[in-house]
């Protein structure tokens, strides 16, 4: 039998018997997986943003970003009964994220780059710098330094320093070693400690900033 999006029309289709009762993650899994819409337009709900950040790391414009998202939960929808929960969900999500935007990427390319957009609607902790920055500024700040970084560069950053991930959740996401991760990071760390350094020096670290020797006067 079909499977078809919720929101696309009546399919398997069924709907959680009490909507007032919040379902932790792994109910909502298992409900989505056995065709419970509600179930899984709540899980939509839970991973969203992150499905959106990671796709934007790769696509660096909001509205591939966002035509990304889309692709990724429709096919979730498709290949969710085939989760195995003996493996990590997000881990197994991510790497989805990761395979479709590549492809998007890829074919955006072919038919020449895309226009970048400003970050507005990244969520913000996309984002990363000082704590005395504010929200806006912080996006500011990443979109202009983290076109510096190479694509796995900024997937590795996002993936270790928003998402939290072990570099071994990374490494398989990415289908790399977890010592490639490694030596992602701390080069994505360093180029982009570099760029805030000669570009922003006022959020530099002090002892970063050009010509400051760190005394006082």
């Amino acid at each position: 039998m079909s499977r078809r999006h919720p929101r696309g029309g009546a399919g398997r289709g069924r709907r959680s018997p009490s909507p007032g009762v919040p379902l932790d993650e792994s109910e909502l899994i298992q409900r989505a997986s056995s065709g419970d819409s509600r179930a899984f337009d709540d899980l939509v709900t839970l991973k969203r943003d992150r499905v959106y950040r990671i796709a934007w790391q790769v696509v660096r414009n909001v509205e591939d970003a966002r035509d990304v998202a889309q692709g990724v939960f429709i096919r979730l929808w498709r290949v969710l009964p085939r989760y195995r929960p003996d493996q990590p969900f997000d881990t197994w999500l991510y790497r989805i994220t990761v395979n479709l935007a590549i492809d998007f990427q890829r074919r955006r390319r072919a038919g020449g780059p895309p226009p970048m957009v400003p970050l507005e609607g990244i969520p913000a902790a996309s984002a990363p710098g000082p704590d005395r920055l504010d929200r806006a500024e912080m996006r500011r700040v990443y979109e202009a330094i983290s076109g510096e970084l190479t694509e796995r560069q900024r997937l590795v950053f996002t993936l270790r320093e928003v998402d939290g991930l072990p570099a071994e959740e990374v490494a398989r996401v990415l289908g790399v070693t977890a010592s490639t991760v490694r030596n992602t990071h701390f080069q994505a760390r360093a180029v982009l400690r570099d760029a805030l350094r000669r570009r922003f020096p006022e959020y530099a670290p002090r002892a970063d900033r050009p010509g400051d020797t760190g005394e006082e006067s």
